[in-house]
């Protein structure tokens, strides 16, 4: 079992309805779901104990400046604007909008995969705390 499955399965132990669908054989599946509301100020947390400040920089925030040699985008208000699957989506899979927008030529974001060290109540949190930047 990949550590996305069992990231995604205690997802699920977290919301009484979910809805899978798959698309074709060759297809990822599709899982849609409803997470619990996130706590921001947990999130702010959690965003600086998972060193996301060592890439990030955040508008608003004195957090220390990012030391990354690969440093991510700057984050700010326009998080509120996007619906907290969008912003689970940018945690969870980096690269697809990268890809998808960005880049377009298949290059992987930099970001590391944190499928093994997020806990769901800190994903939860962080994307609240992303969703409340203004």
């Amino acid at each position: 079992m990949s550590k996305r499955t069992v990231f995604v399965a205690g997802l699920l132990l977290l919301v009484p309805h979910v809805w899978v669908a798959a698309a074709a054989a060759d297809a990822p599946e599709l899982i849609t779901l409803s997470l619990p509301k996130g706590d921001p100020e947990a999130g702010r947390a959690a965003f600086q104990k998972l060193g996301c400040i060592i890439c990030h920089r955040v508008v608003g925030e004195d957090f220390p400046k990012p030391t990354s040699a690969t440093p991510g985008p700057t984050l700010g208000g326009f998080l509120g604007r996007q619906s907290a699957a969008e912003v689970g989506m940018s945690i969870f899979d980096p690269s697809h909008e990268i890809r998808a927008v960005v880049r377009g030529n298949g290059k992987k974001s930099p970001m590391s995969d944190f499928t093994e060290v997020i806990t769901v109540g800190q994903f939860v949190d962080v994307i609240a705390y992303l969703q409340s930047l203004r």
